[in-house]
C-alpha cells in the first residue's frame, strides 16, 4: 500500500486530518460542484498529513477597553484536561486489533509529538492552547516497517 493510498484509507474511515501540526484544515479547495469531494482531493495532494487533537490549556482574561491599566482587573483562566487522539486509536482497531499495551506505548512514545502557543487578544488577554499530533507519514512508515498497513 502506497502512502497515498494509505491516506485514502485514512479518510474512508471518516478520520478528520490536518494539513499542519496545529489542526488546520484550511486547503486550497478548486472550485466545482461537490464540495466534499473537492476538499478531499485537496486533502490527498497536500504535502502534509497530521493527525491532531488541541485544547485550551489557560490564559489571561480581564482586560477592555473600558479599564485603566489596573492590573486587578487580570485573572488567570484555567484550562481544560489534555486530550486523547482518539483517530489514532480508530486506526490501530483496524490495522492492529491485537496490538499490545507495550507495543501501543511504544508507538506512541516515538511517533506522538506535542506543542503549545498562545494568541494574543485585545488589551492584554491571552489564550494558551497546547495539542498532541501525528505525522501521517511517520505512522506509515511504523506501520509499514511492522508489516501492519491495512490489507487492499
Amino acid at each position: 500500500m502506497s502512502y497515498e493510498d494509505f491516506i485514502l484509507w485514512v479518510l474512508n474511515q471518516n478520520i478528520e486530518i490536518s494539513i499542519d501540526n496545529r489542526g488546520t484544515m484550511d486547503v486550497n479547495i478548486p472550485s466545482g460542484k461537490n464540495y466534499q469531494v473537492r476538499r478531499r482531493l485537496a486533502l490527498i495532494a497536500s504535502k502534509s498529513h497530521y493527525l491532531t487533537v488541541k485544547w485550551y490549556t489557560g490564559g489571561i482574561s480581564g482586560g477592555s477597553c473600558w479599564n485603566d491599566s489596573n492590573d486587578s482587573n487580570y485573572y488567570s483562566s484555567s484550562g481544560n484536561p489534555p486530550e486523547e487522539l482518539h483517530d489514532l486509536d480508530t486506526i490501530l482497531e483496524q490495522v492492529k486489533p491485537d496490538l499490545s499495551f507495550l507495543q501501543y506505548k511504544k508507538l506512541t512514545k516515538q511517533l506522538v509529538k506535542t506543542d503549545n502557543w498562545s494568541v494574543g487578544e485585545y488589551y492584554g488577554n491571552s489564550s494558551e492552547y497546547m495539542c498532541k499530533y501525528i505525522d501521517l507519514r511517520d505512522l506509515y512508515n511504523y506501520l509499514r516497517d511492522y508489516e501492519w498497513l491495512p490489507k487492499q
